[in-house]
């Protein structure tokens, strides 16, 4: 096997930016240009354009149902209404110390009686913080996590 290979699967046009003709004008150039692969597009709505930045995940012009941040019930419900697979284009978002309860989203992702639920994209699998030294706690322990911690905020001063 070739270690570290890229491999596009699919292609996207993008989340979180409305639906307009230009959108549709790009989605014409990539069917046209590969129709080997996928397009999805998750900023859209069953019945068009989103009313807010996320949309549904069910626009006309996806070839997936790919929804932002669905929770494992929601994934099961779409799969019963539509056609199309559900692939979350996000479903968890590692920072500090979360990605709990992903056993959920595995449970449905393998659900035998719903097969078009197939599984997602996580945003990220690391943290982009940037690790700040840490003054020994008064229980005389030294901070030994990566040396240092996930900064934020107050502890980059006032700007």
């Amino acid at each position: 096997r070739t270690k570290n290979h890229t491999c596009v699967v699919g292609w996207s046009l993008g989340n979180e930016s409305g639906t307009g003709p230009t959108t549709q004008h790009n989605a014409d150039w990539i069917r046209f240009c590969d129709p080997t692969r996928f397009l999805q597009y998750e900023s859209g709505e069953v019945h068009g354009d989103a009313s807010i930045a996320m949309g549904d995940g069910r626009h006309p012009l996806s070839d997936l149902v790919c929804p932002m941040y669905a929770d494992p019930e929601r994934c099961l419900k779409l799969a019963k209404e539509e056609k199309r697979p559900v692939i979350l284009c996000e479903y968890s978002h590692a920072m500090g110390n979360s990605n709990g309860g992903l056993h959920l989203f595995y449970e449905a992702f393998r659900s035998e009686s719903l097969p078009t639920v197939q599984g997602g994209f996580i945003w990220d699998f690391a943290d982009q913080g940037l690790r700040v030294p840490r003054t020994p706690r008064s229980s005389g322990l030294r901070d030994w996590f990566l040396q240092g911690q996930p900064g934020y905020g107050g502890d980059f001063g006032k700007h």
